[in-house]
């Protein structure tokens, strides 16, 4: 039975968020080669049957998705971190 909370995501949303990962975490020069990878992983997958019975492609999309939003997530929350660390206590009242 499928999740009627979940939003069908489409390939270049996931695409744009492995970008934006991959440029958050320092390796931006390679974001796309990395999207790129990540798809073929997702297509091979399918293709070779692997997912027969588990998932559809549309879910494999939307669960590699929420993967990716999920590290995005904690690599945002590690910055913030760092900057608050790092900052004065005055500046954080501030």
């Amino acid at each position: 039975m499928k999740n009627k909370n979940t939003t069908d995501r489409q390939v270049h949303e996931l695409v744009n968020l492995i970008c934006e990962l991959q440029t958050l975490k320092g390796n931006g020069d390679f974001k796309h080669s990395y999207a790129l990878g990540c798809i073929q992983a997702i297509l091979d997958w399918e293709v070779k049957g692997f997912n027969k019975g588990f998932r559809t492609l549309q879910e494999s999309i939307n669960n590699s998705y929420e993967s990716v939003q999920e590290e995005l997530d904690e690599v945002k929350m590690k910055n913030i971190q760092k900057v608050c660390n790092s900052a004065k206590l005055e500046e954080l009242y501030a």
